[in-house]
This record gives C-alpha cells, sequence and structure tokens, in this order.
C-alpha cells in the first residue's frame, strides 16, 4: 500500500516511478551503444503529453521496437547493461510468463500476490514490445485470430505460474484454458506465438503492429510512418524518442487523448495493492526527498 508521508518524502508509488526512470535512462544507453531505434508509446506517451512525465498514478513504461533490433537488444543488451539491471525476454528466462521483454531493477521485488517469481526476474520493470510486420489492415478473421493468440498468452503465463489475474472472472478463465489444453506441451504454445507474431518479417510491409496490446489489433495496426523518425520529448526530465506522429498514435488509440479522468484518493491508495513490493538496496530512498533522490539515482 501507498504509505502518508510528509509532503518533502518520497511515496513509494514515486520512488518506484523514479526507478523505473533510472531503467528508461539505461535503455537509453543501450540502444545508442547497439544503435537500435526505440520508441515511448501507450502510458509513456501519454504521460509526455499530459503531464511531461509519468501519469500520476501509473505504475509502469511502455516502449516499443522494431522486432529487428527488438531482437537484438534482448540477444546482446545483457553483455553490456549496468549491472543494477537484467533484461528478461524468453531469450534468457524460459519462465517468461510474456511475449515481450522487460528491463528489471536487481534487488527490487514487485510481485502479484499468489503468483510464481523467479527471484532473478522479480524487480521493478519497464516493458519493451516487439513492434511486427503487418501486410494489410486487420480483417474480421485476423482480429478473431489474434483474440485466439491473446488466450494462448494467457495459457501460457499459466503454466509458468500466473495463477492469480487482475480479477477473479480472468484468473478462472486461465484455469479452465490451461486445463482444457492439458495436453497441449507448452513449447509447442511458445513456438506458435513466436511463428504468428514474426511471421510477416521478411515481407515489405508498411504497417506494424502490437500483438501484445491491450487495446485490440485494429487499433494497433499503425503504418511504419507514423512511428517514422524519433521524435524526442522530455519526460520527467529525461530526453526520450517517440513517434514522429505521436498526436496520432494517441488519438487512434486514445480518442481525446488530452483530458485526463479523474482519480480519486481512494484508486491512488489502492494502486500498489495485491502485489509484495521490496525496494531492496534503494530503501533507504523512501527517507530522501526527490531532488536528493534523483541526485543519488544519477537522474536529471
Amino acid at each position: 500500500m501507498i504509505k502518508g508521508r510528509k509532503v518533502d518524502k518520497l511515496t513509494e508509488l514515486r520512488l518506484l516511478q523514479l526507478l523505473q526512470l533510472s531503467a528508461i535512462v539505461e535503455l537509453g544507453k543501450l540502444c545508442e551503444q547497439l544503435g537500435l531505434k526505440y520508441y515511448g508509446i501507450a502510458g509513456t506517451l501519454l504521460g509526455v503529453f499530459r503531464h511531461s512525465g509519468f501519469i500520476p498514478w501509473d505504475t509502469d513504461a511502455d516502449f516499443g521496437m522494431y522486432r529487428e533490433d527488438y531482437e537484438i537488444l534482448i540477444s546482446k543488451g545483457n553483455d553490456i547493461i549496468d549491472d543494477k539491471f537484467i533484461i528478461q525476454s524468453d531469450y534468457n528466462d524460459r519462465k517468461n510468463k510474456t511475449c515481450f521483454a522487460r528491463i528489471r531493477i536487481k534487488s527490487t521485488s514487485f510481485v502479484e500476490q499468489k503468483n510464481e517469481c523467479n527471484p532473478l526476474f522479480s524487480g521493478f520493470y519497464i516493458d519493451i514490445f516487439p513492434l511486427d510486420n503487418a501486410v494489410s489492415e486487420p480483417s474480421i478473421l485476423s482480429v478473431i485470430h489474434h483474440k485466439v493468440l491473446k488466450l494462448l498468452i494467457r495459457v501460457k503465463a499459466y503454466r509458468l505460474g500466473k495463477k492469480n489475474s487482475s480479477t477473479k472472472t480472468r484468473s478462472l478463465l486461465a484455469r479452465i484454458l490451461s486445463g482444457s489444453m492439458i495436453f497441449v506441451p507448452l513449447h509447442f504454445i511458445k513456438s506458435y506465438l513466436n511463428f504468428f507474431m514474426t511471421r510477416h518479417r521478411n515481407c515489405v510491409a508498411d504497417l506494424v503492429t502490437n500483438y501484445n496490446s491491450k487495446y485490440g489489433l485494429r487499433k494497433q495496426t499503425i503504418a511504419k510512418s507514423v512511428y517514422g523518425k524519433p521524435k524526442y520529448k522530455y519526460f520527467d526530465g529525461v530526453k526520450i524518442p517517440v513517434p514522429e506522429y505521436s498526436e496520432f498514435w494517441l488519438e487512434r488509440i486514445y480518442g481525446d487523448y488530452a483530458s485526463a479522468p479523474k482519480v480519486s484518493s481512494l484508486v491512488l491508495s489502492d494502486l500498489l495493492s495485491g502485489y509484495d513490493i521490496d525496494f531492496g538496496d534503494y530503501k533507504y530512498l523512501l527517507d530522501a526527498t526527490e531532488s536528493e533522490a534523483r541526485n543519488l539515482l544519477k537522474l536529471p
């Protein structure tokens, strides 16, 4: 739970965001060293334009990379990443529950209660989504197929220890789906998910999509030209790359993205409930002011 603190001291939520910001800085360093292109997307892009940083009640950060760059990052990134961090993906974690990557902050822990977790990959994180080629606008059949894909991702997660989802209904659905596919080997599910997402990788394509997005295939299938040449915007004091036509991206996904919803203090106080949280080596920063914490974390 977020605990009440003096105005000049960090809340747990704010310290979580600052630690994620340090991972964002590290992602920028990695991509510069490896010559990779990446973009702030989803809630992070929304935060850039609406709050110039984290959405005040947000607990994660989101980035997208073309598949070819994404695969270089997950295969080579851990060789050069600062030892305070680790990249988690299917490439180095056979029990990875997602089909995307995360940069994790070592020594910390952010685990949904009742779910199994490898301590090596349990820290606070930022999400990195692969953007895959799409050869046409989604048809009704491809939208249905994508929904099946999302169900398979849920089965994969359940088999690998994600027994507890965000709602009881989703938890029950995952249990039923996994039970109905008990004779389907996990390695087959993993192979099929990867095959389906990358099946157009060698095709000439003007579109890309994020198969892991919660916003649906139609919204997420976007012209590559929308991402285009990255523009740089400030996100909580750090310059990050965003799509060339960010406003178009935001309107497509969120509609009226400039209007912030009202969030009650009750919702804010419940943001971190349901998680087992440990700030590890950074716990002492809860007694610091924001400026002190940013200085100690070497943030702008």
